[in-house]
């Protein structure tokens, strides 16, 4: 069981990148995938980029990691 209150509120997997969108712990986030190792991987996607530096990210590491799994 997450530590986080994770809610998805879309996912869209029909054209890649694949996106999200939804809220943890109150925060609204939008994510998006990446190929990485030949696989898509979800990146939380702040600032413009994908994805935001760690000390640009208005969330932390272990939000990060339960948002992308």
């Amino acid at each position: 069981m997450s530590k986080y209150a994770i809610t998805c509120t879309s996912v869209n997997t029909e054209t890649f990148p694949f996106t999200g969108t939804g809220e943890i712990n109150g925060v609204e986030f939008e994510t998006a995938t990446i190929m990485y190792g030949g696989r898509p991987i979800w990146k939380v996607k702040e600032h413009g980029m994908l994805p935001a530096p760690t000390e640009m990210s208005q969330f932390t590491r272990g939000e990060r990691s339960a948002i992308a799994a």
